[in-house]
């Protein structure tokens, strides 16, 4: 994430996520990364440049992106499961 905004600065552009409280900026470079259609998704473009990130995203910043998005829904699941077992 740190890469591809100091890439994009050093471009020219400003930076693409203004707003990260509590770190959850990357978790908006992940999506944006990852799925092509969020694009459409009008409140998601307000937050990020979601076009801009995907410019300067790498074959490894995909894979990075869909390995923790894949370990978010886990760590949930065992949130969730841990919580009605252990109730």
């Amino acid at each position: 994430m740190e890469r591809i905004e100091k890439q994009i600065v050093e471009a020219g552009y400003p930076r693409p996520c203004h707003w990260d409280s509590g770190g959850i900026r990357i978790g908006f470079y992940a999506f944006a990364i990852a799925f092509r259609k969020i694009q459409r998704h009008h409140a998601y473009n307000r937050i990020i440049d979601v076009d801009l990130v995907r410019r300067f995203a790498t074959r490894a910043d995909r894979t990075r992106a869909w390995c923790f998005i894949l370990i978010m829904h886990l760590l949930m699941m065992v949130l969730l499961i841990g919580g009605l077992v252990f109730r």
